[in-house]
């Protein structure tokens, strides 16, 4: 009778368990297209209680996980997303470059040139010539701020998206804390969390959209996430990541940006040069006296070219004077200091009278949107996703983008200035320079020539309104290497600029579709390992099934055996 009682309380505890898998495959059926689902799988074993025929129990209710391919799908995601935020802001970049369109720089400065050349072979033109110079020269500017507008308005963007970005990680931090704290509560209880794992990981793939992050699990099934030095997520506890305003860093830009005072005293330094080798050849001088005449006045030129330029940067406490040893060699003093002692040269510099190169920066009153621990102060290292790709758009390609068309604006600025100011107009005007502004920001075409077209700077003497030189000087700047130490015109810079950004967005876009094609292989595998397979769960159905029936009729075949011995 024992035995028959014993038989019973097997046979039901078989049938639980079958039941409890029938459960498991109904519930897997249900999440077929749940995103991240794991399938789960019952773990059925001896019961080894009190006896060797107690029958079979559930132990577990597992997920069929690969942790290690689930990772690396993370760290995937978390580059492809990256490389496809950085792809779409550069074909943004592309888009604002629209010289192939027939209008951008590159058109406006080819017209810009070719306006002085015109001009040229008619400077005593009062209106129409000077006139489309003037016109010309704002296209360009407009070109030009617009470019530069353009791109600064896609940086204050992505200080935006930064920030809206840290903000959903927070969001999703707290989730995940929170499921934390429910996945330790549950399965200490002895219960199965599989849900909140699910829930979970499709927080985790949700994250790995925003940030790059590594992930260690503890015994009790709580989640550690850590990146950049910065625990996001420690058990139940979730830190915030903080924005702070900084200022851009200048290292980002090229310092020392040029402007009329400087390429103005580099002439003077080598024209102090020239003067100084005149000097040295009047000091060795053993020819005719009509020789040495001819050097006298050949120094009495260079002087006046000095003088000149001295003028022009404002330069007034200056001296020309014999040296007096009776060799004929000459002295130039500036401000008290020589600048030629006869063969030694000093170089002049412009101290304060240079613009801080933080005031030179195109960013210059804009700030970035820094990611920081609260806790510390310090910058948070982002590298992966939406927001590893913006910074690192932000820092390393539009930054140089920016820069390259700020040195490209300043450069013409100066180069033209500094021929234009030793003109003279038609009115004998001298000394006013072409273009205004500090940097590509507030460049503009000075307002009294725009009113004053007669004011050009054409002639290269006074009363000489046929004289074409400073002319024909502007124009010689457009196939002058000025630019990369030079090894490139005006107009080799700006093109390979545009060259530069298509060749930054082409690669990206290859490694956009190479990293997504590593995604949808890793997908694809964790789905043949993890996902739910209909045919397989059909199968898993009839097996409970058949093992169910199976239970209860083995319970009916010993309740008849119990019905017989009672009525013995």
């Amino acid at each position: 009778m024992t035995n028959l009682l014993g038989s019973i309380e097997m046979a039901k505890q078989s049938l639980n368990a079958q039941r409890h898998g029938l459960t498991v495959a109904g519930h897997n059926i249900a999440n077929i297209n749940t995103p991240n689902y794991a399938r789960e799988r019952v773990e059925i074993s001896i019961d080894v209680r009190g006896h060797s025929l107690a029958g079979a129990a559930v132990t577990h209710v597992t997920q069929v996980r690969d942790k290690i391919l689930e990772n690396r799908l993370h760290q995937s995601i978390q580059e492809s997303i990256s490389w496809q935020t950085q792809s779409d802001q550069l074909q943004k970049t592309e888009s604002l470059f629209t010289d192939l369109q027939g209008g951008g720089v590159s058109n406006a400065m080819a017209a810009f040139w070719d306006s002085w050349q015109n001009l040229s072979t008619d400077p005593e033109s009062k209106d129409i010539s000077r006139s489309i110079t003037i016109g010309r020269a704002q296209s360009l500017v407009k070109e030009l701020k617009t470019l530069n507008s353009g791109l600064q308005t896609m940086y204050e963007e992505a200080n935006i998206q930064i920030r809206d970005f840290s903000s959903k990680v927070n969001e999703i931090a707290d989730s995940i804390a929170n499921l934390n704290r429910d996945i330790a509560s549950i399965e200490y209880s002895g219960q199965s969390a599989n849900s909140q794992r699910t829930l979970r990981g499709s927080l985790l793939t949700e994250l790995s959209e925003y940030t790059n992050f590594s992930i260690f699990e503890e015994t009790n099934g709580m989640l550690q996430i850590s990146f950049g030095g910065f625990s996001l997520v420690d058990g139940m506890r979730a830190s915030k990541l903080a924005i702070q305003d900084r200022v851009p860093s200048s290292d980002n830009f090229s310092s020392n940006q040029p402007n009329t005072k400087s390429i103005l005293y580099d002439e003077i330094n080598q024209l102090a040069e020239s003067f100084a080798g005149v000097n040295q050849e009047i000091l060795s001088h053993q020819g005719t006296a009509i020789a040495l005449r001819d050097l006298k006045n050949q120094r009495d030129e260079i002087e006046t070219q000095i003088t000149t330029r001295f003028n022009l940067v404002d330069l007034t406490e200056f001296t020309f004077t014999d040296i007096g040893d009776g060799s004929g060699m000459r002295q130039i003093e500036v401000k008290g200091n020589l600048l030629v002692d006869g063969t030694r040269i000093s170089k002049l510099s412009l101290d304060s009278q240079q613009v801080t190169a933080d005031i030179n920066s195109p960013l210059f009153g804009k700030t970035e949107g820094t990611v920081i621990n609260p806790k510390n102060g310090e910058k948070v290292s982002i590298q992966g996703g939406k927001i590893g790709g913006l910074v690192n758009f932000r820092d390393n390609q539009l930054t140089q983008f920016i820069d390259r068309i700020n040195t490209f604006a300043t450069t013409l600025m100066a180069e033209v200035n500094a021929v234009h100011v030793k003109g003279y107009g038609l009115d004998n005007t001298t000394g006013l320079e072409f273009f205004t502004g500090n940097n590509i920001n507030d460049i503009e075409v000075n307002s009294i020539l725009e009113t004053n077209p007669e004011k050009i700077g054409v002639s290269s003497v006074k009363d000489a309104a046929g004289n074409n030189l400073i002319a024909l000087a502007i124009v010689e700047r457009r196939n002058t290497f000025l630019m990369s130490d030079g090894t490139q015109t005006l107009e080799d810079y700006y093109a390979s600029t545009m060259t530069f950004v298509g060749i930054q967005s082409q690669q990206a876009q290859r490694n956009e579709e190479n990293n997504e094609l590593l995604v949808s292989q890793l997908e694809t595998f964790r789905e043949s390992y993890s996902g739910v397979s209909l045919d397989e769960e059909m199968v898993n159905l009839i097996q409970f099934q058949r093992a169910y029936e199976a239970s209860a009729r083995y319970i009916s075949t010993v309740d008849r055996v119990m019905q017989t011995l009672i009525n013995m």
